[in-house]
């Protein structure tokens, strides 16, 4: 990359390239890199941010402020879906919650995926069955694909389609059998008008073929184990489900007896209670409870506190990429802002946190 500078001592015009580390524009790297940090995990604002810089002496806007963080968006997004990618190829158990959100006055629901070693986050329109299932396949853009096979008549049958509805839908998916959000509905609107009708059926038409299809899908592999609360929209999600201690241990909080001996007989299961989870904990296998989730839905209330809501899904989705980012970073032991840095100056020094977390996966950005 080559620049122009002028120096008035030797009334000349020098050609030469951008010292190492440095990048086109009128701000460089460190600036670059401080203003994403000051951002997405401070939590500053980017009118407190023009204030910030202005008091460094620096002459920047809030409105090229957020310019400058609007144009990470490709790479940053790019190494979260590879993040999420890679802890799905380890076996450790995961876990999954969510909390509420807003994008320009609208309520949404943003999903955690978590670990020890990793948190991804996915703001969607909802907190349904087929929201977690988009997340947990890196929120697609053209939405969550359905799959259709021979013995899917029983799924259907068990999750509430009657049988004319399901023999309809049976004869039209067997001569296609993978189809996107829109083209199915565009084949039953078209061939089916009266179950396109019918919004229960078709939602759980819909659910069932996503849980298929993701089941058999190879890009973001089926997560085998999941922790998460009792929640119904995490139900039938992955083969084994377990359910958080701390969660359960509220019902029995919940409790109370007006008579002495029924208190006793509580007081004595909440001891035997939690003297069998002391116990479990010697088994290092599986965790106990859904605190990683929970913390990381604390990153999302504070950021929203702060900031109150996005923009639109372009924001939502560069603000969720961060935050993954960075609290990936944490988790990893590694410098946030040195990895930012790093890809801002398209150095590429520092290895992707996908292959520190899975050196198999075979994307790096």
């Amino acid at each position: 990359m080559f620049a122009n500078w002028y120096s008035p001592s030797l009334n000349q015009t020098i050609n030469a390239d951008f010292p190492a580390g440095q990048i086109d524009g009128h701000f460089g790297a460190g600036v670059r890199s401080l203003i994403n940090i000051l951002n997405h995990l401070g939590n500053v604002t980017e009118g407190t941010m023009e204030s910030l810089m202005k008091g460094f002496g620096i002459q920047i806007s809030a409105g090229t402020i957020s310019n400058l963080l609007k144009s990470e968006h490709g790479w940053a997004v790019e190494e979260q879906t590879a993040i999420l990618q890679a802890t799905l190829h380890r076996v450790e158990p995961k876990q999954m919650d969510s909390t509420g959100n807003v994008q320009k006055g609208v309520n949404k629901t943003t999903h955690i995926i978590t670990s020890s070693f990793f948190t991804v986050f996915y703001t969607l329109k909802g907190k349904s069955r087929v929201d977690c299932l988009r997340a947990l396949q890196g929120n697609p853009a053209e939405g969550p694909h359905l799959l259709w096979h021979g013995g899917i008549d029983k799924d259907f049958k068990e999750a509430g389609v009657g049988f004319a509805d399901r023999t309809a839908v049976n004869r039209l998916m067997a001569a296609k059998p993978c189809l996107s959000w829109s083209e199915f509905d565009e084949l039953m609107k078209l061939d089916a008008p009266k179950i396109f009708a019918k919004s229960k059926i078709m939602q759980l038409l819909r659910e069932v073929m996503a849980l298929t299809y993701y089941a058999h899908q190879t890009d973001f592999p089926a997560l085998k184990v999941l922790l998460s609360d009792n929640a119904p929209e995490y139900n039938n999600i992955a083969p084994l489900r377990a359910l958080c201690w701390v969660h359960d241990a509220r019902y029995y909080n919940k409790l109370n007896p007006q008579i002495a001996m029924h208190e006793k007989i509580l007081e004595n299961f909440k001891s035997r209670y939690w003297d069998f989870y002391d116990k479990l904990l010697d088994f290092s296998d599986l965790p106990l409870h859904n605190t990683a989730a929970e913390l990381a839905a604390r990153r999302v209330f504070r950021k929203r506190h702060i900031s109150l809501h996005t923009w639109s899904d372009w924001g939502t989705q560069l603000r969720d990429a961060f935050m993954s980012i960075i609290e990936t970073a944490v988790k990893l032991e590694i410098s946030a802002f040195d990895f930012i840095h790093d890809r801002i100056t398209k150095q590429f020094k520092m290895p992707s946190l996908a292959t520190v977390i899975y050196p198999g996966i075979s994307r790096t950005f």
